[in-house]
């Protein structure tokens, strides 16, 4: 957001030179290369953009026109993968922001993925002030936003720093599962010396590096057994419920008249779990590198407990 920064996305948002279409283009060639490599979900356009000097002309108007030339190359070049849109970097630092207008693009495989940092390093936070927006409330800013553009909402970036950080996980995981929601936690590890570290005596990250030293630490066990809780991987028809804890899970869907035997529950630990189901029927458990992975099939209104 430094002056040099804001000219800069200007010069990209305006298409200086050429500048914006060249990055359309280059996710074409990005596309081709990667349409049928199975372990390629999707593509991410621009993370975090910046919102130049002419907001919001530039977030809601050129952004979206950009997004829309990027789409258009990659459909060209074959790729069937889901295409991910970001709010500009304002979202991450107010959370909340305006964004591409909701008929920036006639694509219907799209997912939009603000970064939902409400409460962790927002301005506000930052700067001592009480929130601008709760982490709940920004669920339901980014879930409307989403609504608007038909797409599928995936919370493209998060995380939590400090004393307080495991209480905070909490809140952002069962407001995310009440949600149905899938997320990145940023992040794995940070070496020191990265500018977002700061001067500090550990890295942040999972895994924390000792600044003084170089070594990586024990990783930050605290908030890894929140992110791995149980979770359904795979769910029939339309999932109506999660509730997840450490040690369980519960979930709750309903199919159409046919049956499906696609459901697949991702349970971690060495100990098998326990499941209790209604209308749930063939019970697997299949045990995997780190857990288990639970299976059945269903039909109609279906409940799953999963448990030690």
């Amino acid at each position: 957001i430094s002056p040099a920064g804001n000219r800069a996305f200007e010069h990209f948002f305006f298409n200086t030179e050429g500048v914006r279409d060249a990055l359309a283009e280059t996710w074409g060639m990005l596309a081709a290369r990667y349409a049928k490599n199975p372990t390629v979900a999707g593509f991410d356009l621009l993370n975090e953009p910046g919102f130049g000097e002419t907001a919001p002309a530039t977030t809601a108007l050129q952004l979206g026109r950009f997004y829309d030339s990027a789409i258009g190359e990659i459909r060209d070049a074959g790729a069937p993968q889901i295409v991910f849109v970001e709010p500009s970097i304002l979202w991450s630092g107010l959370g909340v922001e305006v964004g591409p207008r909701p008929n920036f693009t006639g694509d219907a495989n799209i997912a939009f993925s603000p970064h939902l940092y409400a409460e962790s390093i927002t301005m506000d936070r930052d700067l001592g002030l009480p929130p601008i927006v709760s982490m709940e409330r920004q669920f339901g800013l980014a879930q409307r936003v989403a609504d608007a553009y038909d797409a599928a909402l995936w919370s493209g970036e998060y995380g939590y720093w400090g004393d307080d950080s495991v209480p905070r996980l909490v809140r952002y995981a069962s407001a995310e599962d009440a949600r149905g929601l899938g997320s990145a936690y940023w992040v794995w590890k940070q070496a020191c010396g990265d500018p977002q570290n700061g001067v500090q005596e550990t890295g942040d990250g999972l895994i924390p590096q000792d600044c003084a030293t170089g070594e990586w630490l024990e990783p930050r066990h605290d908030l890894l057994s929140i992110l791995s809780r149980p979770y359904p991987r795979v769910v029939p028809g339309t999932l109506q419920g999660i509730v997840s804890h450490q040690g369980s899970l519960e979930v709750t869907g309903r199919t159409g008249e046919g049956e499906s035997c696609d459901l697949e529950i991702w349970f971690p630990g060495e100990d098998q779990p326990l499941a209790e189901v209604a209308n749930l029927e063939d019970i697997t458990f299949t045990q995997v590198p780190g857990g288990w992975l639970v299976g059945g099939c269903v039909k109609g209104d279906y409940a799953l407990h999963v448990g030690l």
